[in-house]
């Protein structure tokens, strides 16, 4: 098993990791390691919000900017890649297998810098909007739990890196593929029915996780994450075929930015309250 968190960390992260062989039972189960990646990101964005947001109380430009980056720092921006390839090859509007030719192509259209630069402007923005929220309720005064409810907030956001990348996995192991060769389609081959009830595994323990640190945040983040994963599949299947790599990490984009602005909506819903 810890060969398969190696090979998840190699492939999903820059997080330096020790060379190793990798050989087919290891590789079997990486993908079922690849929500721990996302455990790392959960965690680290907790952490940046708690020492720079919460205890030295720097610029929340500053922190949202960090909180922004974080992801892509720890993933090398492979998701961002393909969200970026799908975005070129979903804008063309031509025939499923030219759309496929366009997700290999190393090229960028401008369709994707367009787009790319909004994910950023509207990531950041809401971040931005985050930090201040739970600011605000935080200097609203310990006396009322403040700090302590903005934390279970931020807490649920941070799991939503580990829930997304479940159901990324979920999709690799269980949907129909656009292409028969690359290494999704390579690793989709050598799953097993016990791998797809390790990532169900990890589903239902992220959701209950969620539920026990903020019960309505947990559901709603859920709810989204659920939506944007069947939306992904419906939309794979219509315009691709099936899911990609590229297809993949479109998913966990759009996936990490909709969960970003479902929180956004509750801090102001709750602090209206």
């Amino acid at each position: 098993m810890m060969k398969a968190i190696l090979i998840a960390f190699s492939t999903y992260s820059k997080i330096p990791m020790p060379h190793f062989k990798w050989d087919p039972k290891a590789l079997q189960y990486s993908m079922c390691a690849f929500p721990l990646v996302g455990a790392v990101i959960g965690a680290g964005e907790f952490a940046i919000w708690y020492l720079f947001g919460f205890l030295l109380q720097w610029s929340e430009v500053f922190t949202a900017a960090l909180l922004t980056i974080f992801p892509i720092l720890i993933t090398g921006g492979i998701h961002m890649d393909g969200f970026l390839d799908t975005v070129d090859a979903k804008s063309s509007y031509k025939s499923k297998e030219e759309k496929l030719q366009i997700l290999k192509d190393p090229h960028t259209g401008a369709f994707a810098i367009i787009r790319g630069c909004l994910y950023f402007l509207i990531y950041f923005g809401c971040m931005a909007e985050v930090v201040h929220a739970l600011n605000r309720e935080i200097q609203s005064g310990t006396q009322s739990g403040a700090p302590a409810h903005a934390m279970r907030l931020m807490g649920v956001f941070a799991a939503g890196f580990v829930l997304e990348r479940a159901l990324s996995g979920l999709s690799v192991l269980t949907f129909q593929k656009a292409k028969k060769e690359g290494m999704l389609a390579d690793t989709a081959r050598l799953v097993n029915n016990r791998s797809k009830v390790i990532m169900f595994v990890w589903l239902i323990a992220c959701i209950a996780a969620g539920c026990v640190i903020q019960p309505v945040a947990a559901l709603v983040v859920a709810g989204i994450a659920i939506l944007m994963f069947f939306y992904y599949r419906f939309m794979s299947y219509r315009t691709f075929g099936g899911i990609t790599g590229d297809l993949a990490g479109y998913f966990l984009q759009m996936c990490e930015l909709w969960m970003l602005i479902g929180t956004v909506v509750l801090v102001h819903v709750i602090e209206r309250r």
